[in-house]
């Protein structure tokens, strides 16, 4: 359940971009529901990533963040298909706040969802996270503008712990993933729709 305050992206909906990224980390439900309508035609998509089989690699309870979370899908999704993981939500937009912490609250793992305001997680501590989600922002009103993106790669750099890991979705024109490897590290694709691209870096020590 999404809950939205006005001026939130995508609303009290779920945008398509963050829809791939949860279907490639099996977050979206799908482990459970196998099932289509019939006559349901899936969308068309590349090759994904051989071996990956949608759990991160780690059994001890992790540091997760949602990096400019939006209405908290990445947070709240994570934290009720992982519930033993510390999750952390950060937005600099006062209204993206306020729709994560009322989702975190609709889904019932409030006391589980810590939610902060700030500008690109600049006031959490260096190397705190295993985990970080990220859907960048990529358009400035209508036209395409990859600066906020860099600047939130450049974040998760300084927020993960030496071997943690990014998980980032993007369009697929903007083929961000030499990007990642400078700013990170190792960098793998895990998901390619003729849409968006979904990839997993690995921060270098």
């Amino acid at each position: 359940a999404l809950v939205a305050h006005g001026g939130a992206f995508a609303g009290p909906r779920l945008d398509i971009g963050t829809r791939v990224l949860l279907e490639a980390l099996a977050l979206d439900g799908s482990q459970r529901r196998r099932t289509a309508r019939p006559g349901a035609a899936s969308p068309p998509e590349l090759p994904e990533n051989e071996g990956f089989s949608g759990v991160v690699n780690a059994e001890d309870p992790r540091r997760v963040l949602d990096l400019g979370c939006g209405t908290g899908a990445l947070a709240v999704s994570w934290a009720l298909a992982h519930p033993g993981d510390a999750v952390t939500a950060t937005d600099r937009s006062a209204a993206a706040v306020a729709s994560t912490r009322a989702t975190a609250a609709a889904n019932g793992v409030a006391d589980r969802v810590t939610v902060t305001h700030d500008d690109a997680g600049s006031d959490l501590p260096d190397g705190a996270f295993d985990v970080v989600l990220l859907n960048p922002p990529f358009h400035l009103g209508s036209s395409v503008h990859t600066g906020a993106a860099t600047r939130l790669f450049e974040a998760a750099a300084r927020l993960l712990r030496p071997g943690g890991e990014l998980f980032t979705v993007y369009n697929s024109g903007l083929a961000y993933r030499p990007e990642l490897t400078r700013l990170i590290g190792r960098t793998e694709q895990l998901r390619r729709t003729p849409k968006f691209t979904v990839t997993r870096s690995v921060r270098r020590p």
